[in-house]
């Protein structure tokens, strides 16, 4: 399989919430020559070997599993990440990111896109973390740790000179704004927050520069 954005297979299908078997089996029998298998012997799936993931809050997600099917290349199961509504994320910004992390050993394979989500290694036997999960302090440590791992091994991409988070938060509320009215009388509260929290970020990141310099 191929490691960078630009090289995954892009299938020619639309994954249909309505009729989520038949499109998981198209998606994974359109995927079958990319992991290098012909698909003269792909197998039809059951319907028990698609199933619903809990977890997903602005996608839906589903385990397709191939176990049964013969083919060196072919992984025991795979996620198809559907994408939710409301172009509040780029979802090309996002694979990008995604895959920067496969490639760097830091998240699950991407094996492809398809026009409404991407097809991505599942992780047999991993539980997902709940709300009351977060609040221990031995995971929220762990989850500190990976992160102080994630931001000294990836490498900024040459036009991102700053961070994107204030602008993508105000491009949120910008949409939030178009689509709930209550928003528009919660709007200044929010403008300040984010100004408050912005230039206090950037005092502690000027302490923290001239403590080392």
């Amino acid at each position: 399989m191929v490691c960078s954005y630009d090289e995954l297979p892009i299938l020619d299908v639309e994954f249909d919430l309505l009729h989520p078997f038949q499109s998981a089996q198209e998606v994974v029998q359109r995927l079958w020559p990319f992991l290098g298998e012909d698909v003269r012997c792909f197998q039809a799936l059951h319907h028990d070997d698609v199933h619903v993931v809990e977890g997903g809050i602005t996608n839906k997600l589903f385990r397709v599993c191939m176990a049964k099917t013969a083919g060196g290349n072919v992984p025991r199961s795979v996620l198809l990440r559907v994408f939710g509504d409301g172009g509040m994320i780029d979802r090309v910004a996002e694979t990008k990111c995604f895959v920067e992390l496969w490639e760097a050993g830091l998240g699950p394979k991407c094996y492809g896109r398809f026009k409404n989500g991407r097809i991505e290694e599942y992780y047999e036997d991993v539980k997902t973390l709940t709300c009351d999960d977060l609040s221990e302090e031995t995971i929220s440590r762990a989850i500190a740790e990976q992160l102080a791992k994630t931001h000294k091994t990836m490498k900024l991409p040459q036009d991102s000179s700053r961070p994107t988070l204030f602008t993508q938060m105000r491009q949120w509320l910008v949409q939030a704004r178009g689509s709930h009215d209550d928003m528009v009388s919660l709007e200044p509260d929010f403008d300040i927050s984010l100004k408050w929290l912005e230039e206090r970020i950037a005092e502690v990141e000027s302490s923290i520069q001239d403590s080392f310099a």
